[in-house]
């Protein structure tokens, strides 16, 4: 919301903002071991930082000058096109 861009790739978007408990969990879902219970003190823990980062995803929203919704049904289709083609032409 703060740039206008999309990132749907969380370890991309953590390089912005190097939350150790990002790459924690990414390591943990790409080793396979996403379905593995979390300690209560983790639970504690994730949740402490999920609370802030809903908390600045908020105040980014608040601030936004990005439309709430795109300016026609068009608008969004020609966008997601071409996200999908800049995607495809980086690899």
């Amino acid at each position: 919301m703060r740039t206008g861009e999309v990132v749907a790739n969380i370890a991309v978007l953590n390089e912005h903002f190097r939350l150790p408990e990002i790459d924690e969990l990414v390591t943990r879902k790409r080793e396979g071991t996403e379905k593995m219970a979390l300690s209560e003190a983790e639970v504690r823990r994730y949740d402490a930082h999920l609370e802030r980062l809903e908390a600045d995803l908020q105040a980014a929203h608040a601030t936004s000058t990005l439309p709430n919704e795109p300016s026609t049904a068009d608008a969004l289709d020609d966008f997601v096109v071409r996200l999908r083609l800049d995607r495809c032409a980086e690899t």
